[in-house]
């Protein structure tokens, strides 16, 4: 727990003198289920913290805790200052989805080792991530089933 704490006061200038009322909101959020996590991120926007930084410490803190991989710091930050280069960004989505910013970490992280990009170019990374969240977004957000709609039979007919 102690690395995670580092790594979110890393993130988060604003996590030292805060930190126990912050540690308890992303304590609660393991048990969250909500794949946007409304309610930690609700929780830490009531403590003044700016909605990105919301999301970064919720997606650094359950990599860590649920996924026991420690995304570094300067990873969220970094992929939180490319969502944020204009409002016609593809990583945009981050901001508002958590889960998507862990994933996009990990991508992000390991891209180099199964030569997913050219690790003497960061900005061959960065094209990484965008192509990523296009995919990821197109594919799984914006084709989701309305499990009210959707037949829960599948008995053969």
């Amino acid at each position: 727990m102690q690395e995670v704490r580092t790594q979110l006061e890393e993130l988060l200038p604003l996590f030292q003198g805060r930190g126990q009322e912050i540690a308890e909101v992303l304590d609660r959020s393991l048990d969250d289920r909500d794949p946007v996590f409304s309610a930690p991120i609700d929780a830490l926007r009531a403590l003044d913290m700016p909605r990105n930084d919301a999301a970064g410490a919720v997606a650094l803190f359950v990599s860590h805790s649920r996924f026991d991989y420690p995304l570094a710091a300067s990873t969220i930050r970094h992929i939180l200052e490319l969502a944020q280069e204009g409002p016609e960004s593809p990583l945009r989505p981050v901001l508002y989805l958590p889960f998507l910013l862990t994933k996009m970490g990990w991508v992000y992280e390991h891209a180099p080792h199964f030569y997913l990009c050219d690790s003497n170019r960061p900005e061959s990374r960065d094209q990484l991530l965008h192509d990523f969240v296009k995919r990821y977004v197109s594919t799984f957000i914006e084709n989701q089933i309305d499990p009210q709609e959707a037949p829960l039979d599948h008995s053969p007919k």
